[in-house]
């Protein structure tokens, strides 16, 4: 029954500090310097992951990451997301590939999949 499948989805609280960090990244979307931005994200976005698919920060690799959503039924299309928005911040962050162009489209990206991974995981908040 339908009562039966929503006592069986876990209930998770909002995350303060992905909050904090991800209206962060939106504040510097519109006025910060493309590093900072993708910055904020890249920790706002972990931050994300490793709470909600229960994966120590030390351990999060896009490898954990991709094995984990699967585990939990995320769709292929979901992950994809998820690992083109680790890319596109390392890259910026660390192969000095941050382009201010990209940014407001990673954001959106980022803020849907998170969305999207709310209602699947049962979120609250």
């Amino acid at each position: 029954t339908t009562a039966d499948r929503a006592a069986a989805v876990q209930v998770l609280p909002p995350i303060p500090a992905f909050n904090h960090r991800f209206e962060m990244a939106g504040a510097l979307l519109q006025t910060g310097p493309p590093r900072a931005f993708y910055d904020a994200l890249f920790k706002a976005f972990q931050e994300y992951i490793s709470v909600r698919l229960d994966l120590p920060l030390a351990t999060l690799s896009p490898t954990s990451m991709r094995q984990r959503m699967a585990e939990r039924r995320v769709s292929f299309a979901q992950i994809q997301s998820a690992l083109t928005i680790w890319q596109t911040c390392e890259q910026a962050l660390f192969a000095g590939q941050s382009q201010s162009a990209g940014m407001s489209s990673t954001w959106q990206q980022a803020n849907n999949l998170v969305q999207e991974l709310d209602a699947l995981l049962g979120v609250t908040g």
